[in-house]
């Protein structure tokens, strides 16, 4: 059997190489993401082993404040440092400073990095002597020593055009300062730490700078030769004061890695979707072409039969060559997947994630995972193939009788009833806002629609091509017929575009109702004329002098800052009267108002309470927290910000629109509880008689200094949220131009099986008068057929999916349905093109066959 197998495969090498193309496909994504996900996390575990270096012990604030993978601690006082350093086995002991700090270039801008979703803003550091616990080295010039100094690392200078001796600005919590560059350094052998500008200053210089008088961010420990680490740690958590924990280095380098692997979460579920699609549409056209070869062989399985074989031995023989198929398609996968993998990493950062660089990291996991995937994924695919080689006739295959499978009628009803199902779920969980039963209806849809569209094809293709017959004369009429003769291999066939449709179509809507939500939500909510924004999100920020100095502007009536911070929430535990749309995480972020005025740049909505009143000791809290947590409006709650016990906050109104934050306070308790002060946004409410661009101008030229601020106004401002957007459009379109290009290359294997397998039916219609540009006219359009098919279906499963999902996140405010129809047409077309081109080399393939060759096929 193993014999007959293999002589099958080499008499068949061509259709079972375009077999194992599927297989290469599957498991080269699939390994290709494991090596990259790997790679990066190895990466990662690199780069903070070396940031760490020499890093034995670490004392710091605990700490409870966690979200999204990040910790929140205050400092700790800088006294400790002298006492830890006394402890015995003690080499040396530093204290750590870090915060925000922008360089200023040459041309006066800021070089940042912010636009980057992975690593962090610009980060200034107090330069550390002891070599051991520093891993930059100075490349050019010498260590900052004093006030007014300041390195740079070699990448941040040549982008900013700096120089040794040179003079340029920094900005800080303050006021931006001029510093001399007294040198040059390198993150070991790197120009940067993973493209991320990093600023140096004397300890003193940094504390001013970037921490507080008296306190430091954390001390850092090298233990010394021959003493024991876990002794030593053990001896200086003995002397630390409560709230203040001592942890091993290994510790602090596996909690850096993980807080960026959690950034990184997104990434990892992006190239895990590249997988899924590869090896779910892999899988269907694996079966699609067993399917098309099992039938194209009635005969010489019939003649096995004829000849003694039983139906388990003709099971056998098709499974064995699967089995062989896929072992040849897997080990090339799996080295198409480190390849894919090396040069997934500059896409990557193409997409404005600074990755450190490091040799790939191929884990013998990665590699069986590949080939077990491919396995599966082929002998899998080959069983309802196999089965039905068994159940051949053997009298009526060597007859030659050929009879196209309709799909079975309970298939149909079933799919029609899954979708209905999956519709009726989806719709209830987007009226109750609950998201995750959405998301099991649109599953329960998009596998109704798997097993309904067999019984659709043939109609729905009828229509889609009831124009070609006039447009396109017979071989328009051919092509319609050929695309519904045979609904079930259409329906497989077309899946591929079908999930690539679905995940296309309900990204772009829901990216698009983000977009109006997002800027209806800013446009509705903000009645400011101009904002004043920083450049980034996270990390930094905009000075806090700086809304005082426009707030001196003539042409400024009044101002209001916005700051944030995170805060852990605590307060009395009642029943709600609504539950949470999603699970929540205590530490949670807080906005910080001038509560006196924010009513006049702001509409919050419909208040309980007056906004006027949140001063010391008081909160907004939006109405929709107030339902989930069961409080009232006077209730007393507790905050807890970083490095602070919980304080008592009593709740003096309530606001119906959020914007951005659920909880407000004001700018008093902000400045009294958050050490680092910047402002997120600057909201500007100009004078009587003063237009927009005169305030501009105004502002503009009063935060020159400030080469991160921008002014905009409200047009701008939501253009410029919505423009945050482009990059997951971005990876859409990625991901989207992937699903194509998987179901490009199965529509192609498709075509050129039933060319090959209606060889004599092509033939005869050349005998009677079609000529070979006709010939290849009928293939393209049958192709182009089968690719609207599956965009429509799938189109419409994601347009659904994207409704219910934007339904269910009305009360996270997200509330606005937007269908973009330019980026929808586009799909359509991308599909249009995308049935051209798989039909390039089958359809040249039918033009060339010799036509006395082909009438003689039988």
């Amino acid at each position: 059997m193993l014999r007959l197998a293999w002589a099958g495969v080499i008499a068949r090498r061509t259709r079972m190489a375009l077999v194992a193309l599927a297989v290469v496909a599957g498991v080269a994504f699939t390994t290709g993401t494991l090596v990259l996900t790997a790679t990066i996390g190895a990466s990662f575990g690199d780069l903070f082993g070396t940031i760490e270096r020499g890093v034995d012990v670490q004392v710091r604030q605990r700490s409870d404040l966690v979200r999204q993978g990040r910790v929140f601690r205050g400092r700790i006082d800088a006294s400790l440092v002298p006492v830890v350093a006394a402890v015995p086995g003690v080499r040396a002991a530093v204290g750590r400073i870090e915060g925000p700090a922008y360089l200023v270039g040459a041309d006066g801008k800021a070089v940042t990095d912010a636009d980057s979703p992975v690593g962090p803003e610009p980060l200034g550091r107090a330069w550390v002597d002891d070599q051991g616990l520093n891993p930059f080295r100075i490349a050019e010039g010498r260590p900052p020593q004093g006030p007014g100094e300041v390195v740079v690392d070699v990448r941040a200078a040549r982008r900013g055009g700096l120089v040794v001796g040179g003079r340029t600005d920094v900005l800080t919590k303050g006021e931006p300062a001029s510093f001399t560059v007294v040198g040059l350094a390198r993150f070991g052998s790197a120009d940067s730490v993973a493209g991320t500008t990093s600023l140096f200053f004397a300890p003193a210089e940094a504390m001013r700078l970037l921490a507080e008088p008296g306190r430091v961010d954390a001390v850092d420990v090298a233990v010394a030769d021959g003493a024991g680490r876990t002794a030593v740690r053990d001896a200086i958590a003995r002397m630390l004061p409560p709230g203040v924990e001592a942890v091993d280095g290994t510790r602090v380098i596996a909690e850096a890695e993980g807080s960026t692997r959690e950034r990184l979460r997104f990434f990892d579920a992006f190239l895990a979707i590249f997988a899924v699609l590869a090896v779910v549409v892999g899988a269907f056209l694996i079966a699609n072409t067993f399917a098309i070869t099992v039938g194209q062989r009635t005969g010489e399985l019939a003649l096995l039969r004829a000849l003694g074989a039983g139906r388990t031995q003709v099971r056998a023989l098709v499974l064995v060559e699967a089995a062989l198929i896929g072992l040849v398609g897997t080990v090339a996968g799996v080295l198409v997947g480190v390849g894919v993998a090396a040069a997934g990493r500059p896409v990557v950062a193409a997409l404005g994630a600074s990755l450190p660089s490091a040799p790939l990291v191929v884990e013998r996991s990665s590699v069986l995972i590949g080939i077990a995937v491919g396995m599966v994924m082929t002998v899998g695919s080959a069983v309802v193939p196999a089965v039905l080689a068994g159940r051949v006739p053997p009298m009526a295959a060597l007859a030659a009788v050929t009879v196209e499978r309709r799909p079975p009628r309970a298939r149909s009803v079933a799919g029609v009833v899954a979708a209905a199902l999956g519709s009726w779920v989806m719709w209830r969980g987007a009226q109750d806002a609950a998201i995750g039963l959405a998301g099991l209806g649109v599953v329960v849809l998009f596998a109704g629609a798997v097993l309904a569209a067999p019984g659709l094809a043939a109609p729905a293709t009828r229509l889609l091509a009831a124009p070609l017959p006039r447009l396109r004369g017979v071989p328009g009429r051919l092509a319609r017929e050929n695309a519904g003769r045979n609904p079930r291999r259409t329906a497989t066939t077309a899946l591929a575009l079908t999930m690539g449709a679905s995940v296309g179509a309900f990204a772009v809507v829901l990216v698009s109702s983000l977009e109006r939500s997002l800027t209806g939500a800013v446009q509705a909510g903000i009645s400011a004329d101009l904002v004043v924004r920083g450049a980034g999100f996270g990390f930094g920020g905009l000075p806090t002098s700086l809304a005082g100095a426009i707030a001196q502007l003539d042409e400024v009536a009044v101002v209001s800052p916005q700051r944030y911070a995170f805060a852990q929430v605590g307060g009395p535990v009642r029943p709600a009267r609504r539950a949470p749309v999603v699970p929540r995480d205590e530490t949670r972020p807080i906005g910080a108002l001038d509560t006196s005025v924010a009513d006049r740049l702001l509409d919050l909505g419909r208040v309980e309470g007056r906004l006027a009143d949140v001063g010391p000791g008081a909160v907004g809290v939006s109405q929709r927290e107030l339902d989930e947590r069961g409080w009232n409006v006077g209730d007393v709650i507790t905050l807890a910000f970083p490095g602070r016990a919980p304080e008592p906050f009593r709740i003096a109104a309530s606001f119906s629109q959020p914007l951005l934050f659920d909880f407000v306070i004001g700018l008093g308790d902000a400045e009294r509880l958050v050490p680092d002060q910047f402002d997120f946004l600057v909201y500007v409410g100009l004078a009587d008689g003063v237009g927009a661009d005169e305030g501009r101008a105004a502002i503009a030229a009063a935060v020159r200094r400030v080469p991160i601020a921008a002014v905009d106004d409200l047009r701008s401002y939501t253009a410029e949220l919505a423009g945050s957007l482009d990059q997951l459009l971005g990876l859409v379109a990625l991901l989207l131009l992937l699903a194509v290009g998987i179901a490009t290359v199965g529509i192609g294997i498709t075509l050129s099986l039933t060319v090959h397998e209606r060889t004599r039916e092509i033939g005869l219609l050349r005998v009677v008068g079609m000529d070979r540009s006709q010939t290849r006219r009928m293939v393209r359009w049958e192709a182009v057929v089968i690719a609207l098919f599956g965009t429509a279906v799938g189109t419409a499963v994601g347009i659904a999916a994207a409704w219910a999902l934007v339904r269910a996140l009305r009360a996270e405010g997200i509330g606005s349905f937007a269908l973009p129809w330019r980026g929808l047409v586009g799909l359509a077309l991308l599909a249009f093109a995308s049935g051209v081109v798989a039909a390039v080399a089958p359809a040249r393939r039918a033009a060339r066959l010799d036509v006395l060759e082909a009438v003689a096929v039988t």
